[in-house]
């Protein structure tokens, strides 16, 4: 058994990432024979309505442009919810889910709207959270035929509420927050039965245009991070390592697997956690600023 293992979780934002960036991840993990987590949003792609953060969070328009935003997302997704309808991303993409369980990935809840979770989910009152989570589960549920036993927070946004409604809901763990490895996370003084298996890598769009890095060295980024033994987490997402950036993950797979490295999925890493849970630490969920991220997340204490 490998002392390094990744596990992929792949975040799914908006209509566009699911009809071109999924088909071609999936087909990256199963032709090598690994699995992932894909976590989808399911309702209406208000991709247009983040050009508000241009005014409220510092850093967003330059990092908009530093990694190349436009050419990622489209035009046409960045006015969705604006100067164009928003599409509901779910609506007929039955057939998408189930050929992603059948080549061995997992699948997960992200959001209903992702962009009102990510914008204002800290504003909300409890029974608005609860009424996001639970209408973005049934929606999962219709849509892939099974409940889902999974949540990745959109923006590593978390709160006390969110997490209550899908501790009733059944989720058996969940990926919300930035950290170094899964614990029971504690929110508004209340610890939760809930698994939290944080992000531990930098993502992408993080990195990409600081301290030398380029589209071209970021296999090599992270191959030098795997290098450290441990549950390694990485987030990438449909719109980018689906798309703009599908050349240079494919290489980091290539190379992980190559270097020896383990390749999971979320779901499988919990599992293994699990089975030890007396060794789970239990640790507070605090809001801290990442670089090259605009804006606070939640983040492992």
């Amino acid at each position: 058994m490998s002392e390094v293992k990744l596990a992929v979780k792949v975040d799914v934002d908006t209509r566009l990432g699911t009809i071109e960036g999924v088909p071609r991840l999936r087909e990256m993990f199963a032709s090598r024979g690994v699995g992932a987590s894909f976590f989808l949003s399911l309702g209406p792609d208000n991709s247009g309505r983040a050009i508000w953060r241009v005014f409220t969070r510092p850093g967003f328009l330059a990092k908009q442009l530093r990694t190349g935003a436009p050419s990622a997302f489209g035009w046409k997704t960045l006015l969705y919810g604006t100067l164009l309808p928003a599409p509901i991303i779910g609506r007929g993409q039955e057939e998408l889910v189930r050929s992603l369980v059948e080549s061995g990935q997992e699948v997960g809840l992200h959001a209903w709207d992702h962009v009102r979770w990510h914008d204002g989910l800290w504003r909300m009152a409890p029974e608005e959270v609860r009424a996001e989570v639970l209408r973005g589960l049934e929606a999962f549920a219709l849509t892939a035929g099974f409940r889902a036993r999974s949540f990745a927070a959109p923006a590593w946004r978390i709160s006390g509420s969110a997490v209550e409604a899908l501790e009733e809901a059944g989720v058996f763990y969940m990926s919300a927050t930035r950290g170094r490895g899964p614990y029971h996370p504690v929110l508004d003084g209340r610890r939760s039965r809930l698994l939290e298996v944080p992000t531990t890598l930098p993502t992408a769009d993080e990195v990409l245009g600081r301290d030398g890095v380029t589209a071209e060295n970021l296999p090599e980024f992270y191959l030098r991070r795997l290098e450290i033994p441990g549950l390694h987490v990485l987030t990438v997402h449909a719109e980018m390592e689906g798309r703009v950036l599908a050349g240079p993950f494919e290489r980091l797979l290539d190379g992980a697997l190559k270097a020896g490295v383990e390749l999971l999925t979320l779901q499988e890493a919990a599992e293994e956690v699990m089975a030890r849970p007396e060794q789970v630490p239990v640790m507070p969920v605090v809001r801290s600023e990442l670089p090259g991220r605009p804006g606070e997340v939640s983040h492992q204490g």
